[in-house]
């Protein structure tokens, strides 16, 4: 059920798109026209509140700070796949104990090293006067860095590694106002979703130990609204911000070429 929701979110605005063939700005392929790509950076924070599932119940949030190298494709100016890779540092707003160790561990770092990736389509399928429907579907798979660490006690020895892995994503339905010059204002709903999980293991002496601890977002459905801007011809400027299913903003830098 979950990977067929990612599919959905991502998916989504490509066959939007298709159902709106008859508004699209569309480049014929005889034309010989290679499809835009621009390169740029997404530096996005926020805090989504979760909640841990096997029975454990525990309430917690989690705080990102991302910043992603992105690539996009325009195909046919009618839709925009975007690669994206970099930087997560994130974090459990409150301490998370692993209580079904030999020895409980509780994990409680200012923050997690971890690699980010993933892929994004946009499309705008519908225009009506000075607006039109935007849709943004965004899917990253984020991955910590081995964290590993000794267990010192008086009497207790031993080792402890973390693993910590989370999947998100995301779909904007925007409503654009296109009748400002060098600015796209927008707001809309949006549906975010969340799936990690935390792997802890332990080795305390010759006792092995692991638990794995899942967690999902706790609100699915939420608010997104901010600008576009346009500065020169080749650069684009988007801010957003997220309310309700996460509270979170970001700001991308797009060159055009």
């Amino acid at each position: 059920m979950r990977r067929f929701l990612y599919f959905i979110l991502v998916i989504l605005p490509v066959f939007l798109v298709l159902s709106g063939n008859g508004q699209l700005r569309a480049v014929e392929i005889e034309n010989g026209d290679v499809p835009d790509f621009s390169v740029g950076l997404n530096l996005s924070f926020g805090s989504s509140d979760i909640e841990f599932e096997g029975g454990v119940g525990v309430e917690n949030s989690l705080k990102s700070t991302m910043i992603l190298l992105e690539v996009d494709v325009d195909l046919f100016n009618a839709v925009t796949v975007g690669f994206l890779a970099g930087y997560d540092m994130n974090r459990f707003g409150d301490p998370v104990v692993a209580t079904g160790l030999p020895l409980s561990l509780s994990l409680e770092r200012d923050s997690n090293n971890s690699m980010a990736f993933g892929i994004s389509v946009r499309a705008e399928p519908f225009y009506f006067g000075k607006f039109s429907v935007g849709v943004n579907g965004q899917f990253l798979y984020v991955k910590q860095f081995k964290t590993e660490w000794d267990i010192e006690l008086p009497i207790i020895t031993g080792t402890a590694i973390e693993k910590h892995y989370y999947m998100k994503a995301g779909l904007d339905l925007l409503l654009q106002y296109e009748g400002l010059t060098g600015i796209t204002p927008f707001i809309g709903p949006n549906v975010h979703f969340i799936d990690g999980k935390l792997d802890v293991q332990e080795q305390i002496g010759t006792i092995s130990a692991e638990q794995q601890l899942e967690y999902k977002q706790k609100k699915l459905l939420g608010v997104c609204a901010g600008a576009r801007f346009e500065p020169a011809s080749n650069l684009q400027v988007e801010a957003k911000v997220y309310f309700i299913s996460q509270t979170a903003a970001s700001v991308q830098v797009l060159y055009i070429f």
